[in-house]
């Protein structure tokens, strides 16, 4: 197959010669340009990976505070204060925990 190509390309006009290395080097350039696309979206995927677990693992660690508060008898105003959540949040952990 290679042998056929490179005989087709030697039958090329200078013209037709150049239009082909043109089309080549686009093929070329649009191969790399879709690597490098990939290769920053996965990067940019893993620090979002990254990000959403830290958030997920701060309002994990929050939620856990305000159960112990909530066990301890502090009023929701202090868990509040303490943990970072909302009132709703902490009404919440209460029904689910009572």
């Amino acid at each position: 197959m290679k042998v056929f190509a490179k005989s087709q390309v030697s039958s090329y006009t200078n013209e037709e010669l150049n239009e082909y290395e043109s089309s080549l080097k686009n093929l070329i350039d649009f191969t790399n340009s879709v690597a490098t696309a990939e290769k920053e979206g996965i990067i940019k995927g893993e620090k979002i990976g990254k990000i959403e677990g830290k958030i997920e693992g701060e309002q994990s660690k929050a939620q856990e505070i305000a159960l112990n508060l909530i066990k301890r008898g502090f009023d929701d105003n202090f868990i509040q204060d303490v943990s970072g959540l909302s009132i709703e949040q902490i009404i919440k952990i209460r029904k689910e925990n009572t």
